[in-house]
């Protein structure tokens, strides 16, 4: 059972806590459950007598992760204490479940909830990490995480007015990410 914490180059922060079912020493299967958040937000959408409230701006998720966690043999012993690489595929089910509100500009207080229809986004993520094992106890790691994701996916094809909203986001990128991870091993 792990918990994790990273940071995306699409200035975001994600947490999660994960669990793999070791089928061997060196595989096994499971999944993850998560969130990430945006933590910069300065993206003030407005359209014509509208525009996003401020507290919508950021983007933010739930997620569930199905992956099989592959590990190599100990690189490097240190009496009980090991070190490995590990590398984990998966893939990342968002769950859209954010409301954006709208507020009319001439009317301040009229505003409106607005949700996308798709039911879920899958994405295709991949960890590779670097672990020190210590005995069969604990291991904290570091490493890397590539994914597909597009933070504002959710968002892309919601409409207000006939317009759609999506249209005032950047491009899509890829989402790269810096994690640190600590372990608990039952």
């Amino acid at each position: 059972m792990a918990i994790c914490g990273a940071l995306s180059t699409e200035e975001t922060w994600k947490g999660e806590v994960s669990y793999h079912y070791m089928l061997s020493s060196y595989c096994g299967i499971g999944a993850s459950l998560g969130h990430w958040s945006q933590f910069f937000g300065e993206r003030y959408l407005s359209g014509s007598g509208w525009h996003i409230d401020e507290e919508d701006e950021k983007v933010a998720n739930y997620y569930i992760c199905p992956s099989i966690h592959i590990e190599t043999p100990s690189l490097i012993k240190i009496n009980a204490s090991r070190m490995v690489l590990f590398v984990e595929p998966g893939c990342q089910v968002s769950i859209p479940i954010e409301k954006v509100c709208i507020k009319e500009l001439e009317n301040p207080n009229t505003y409106q909830y607005i949700k996308g229809k798709n039911p879920f986004f899958l994405d295709l993520q991949i960890k590779v990490c670097i672990a020190l094992r210590i005995k069969t106890s604990c291991e904290m790691a570091i490493g890397y995480t590539y994914s597909t994701m597009d933070i504002y996916s959710t968002r892309r094809k919601l409409k207000y007015k006939g317009c759609q909203i999506g249209n005032y986001y950047p491009a899509a990128e890829k989402m790269h990410e810096a994690l640190l991870s600590f372990c608990i091993m039952f």
